[in-house]
């Protein structure tokens, strides 16, 4: 399946869900300091997920844009330190990335921290569109201060550029919210890529207990999986990396990108 089709296909699941505008999402949905489930499933069962919460949900609508396009990159040490905590699991773990949204251009600089109980915390401040793949020294000042446990990041750099379309759905009752992402892509500094050429990334945000959307997602047999795209993508791309963690995963679904 082509990325144009999934998400031609995502945008005509969402098409019926009321939309909710980005200055109208309350301040618990924001959940920066959050508990996050993932799922990679096929699109029909997308199609029954917003068929089944549809009518409880509000799905985010920016510039009458429901899908909306983001691109990442994320930067590490030339040792992949912050790549390494994840694979070995260790309970304290931290990404460091800039995030352009293309619906208006505008980017960010995130830090995300895990920590030993699993909630993740994301701190973020405005950044230079320009300098998407860059990072001064004050930038860098800025993550490191922020990271779950020090790591010396003067000599990061971008090692991994993710691209896809985004759907986000909140459920403004339970102060939850969920995310579909289509047409996944993950990108070296090479040139090389891989993606999610037939499946779709649900992703559940919650302050800590199971979503509904989880318990809907568990009683059809979908299970969470230990997910990310910046370290599936980069254990595909990049030779020598541990990558147990995500093993089965990247022969479940990644592939090399053709379009």
């Amino acid at each position: 399946m082509t990325a144009a089709a999934l998400v031609g296909g995502l945008r005509q699941a969402v098409a019926s869900v009321d939309p909710l505008g980005i200055d109208e999402i309350p301040l618990e949905a924001e959940l920066q300091v959050r508990v996050d489930r993932k799922y990679v499933v096929e699109p029909a069962v997308v199609d029954d997920l917003v068929r089944a919460f549809g009518y409880r949900v509000r799905v985010l609508e920016v510039g009458g844009e429901r899908c909306l396009g983001y691109r990442s990159v994320y930067f590490d040490t030339p040792e992949r330190v912050l790549f390494r905590q994840a694979a070995r699991g260790a309970p304290w773990r931290s990404k460091v990335r800039t995030r352009r949204y293309d619906i208006d251009g505008t980017c960010m600089l995130e830090i995300k921290a895990r920590n030993r109980a699993g909630a993740t915390a994301k701190v973020r401040r405005p950044h230079p569109a320009d300098r998407l793949r860059g990072l001064d020294v004050d930038d860098l000042a800025f993550a490191a201060a922020n990271l779950a446990r020090p790591v010396a990041l003067d000599a990061a750099a971008p090692i991994l550029e993710t691209a896809y379309h985004r759907c986000t759905f909140v459920d403004e009752d339970a102060d939850t919210r969920f995310t579909v992402d289509a047409a996944v892509r993950c990108s070296s500094p090479d040139g090389a890529s891989v993606g999610f050429p037939s499946h779709l990334i649900v992703e559940s945000k919650t302050l800590g207990p199971p979503a509904a959307v989880d318990r809907w997602l568990w009683s059809r047999g979908v299970r969470p999986l230990s997910l990310s795209k910046f370290c599936i993508g980069l254990a595909s791309l990049e030779d020598g990396l541990p990558a147990n963690r995500w093993a089965r995963a990247m022969r479940r679904y990644v592939a090399p990108s053709r379009d």
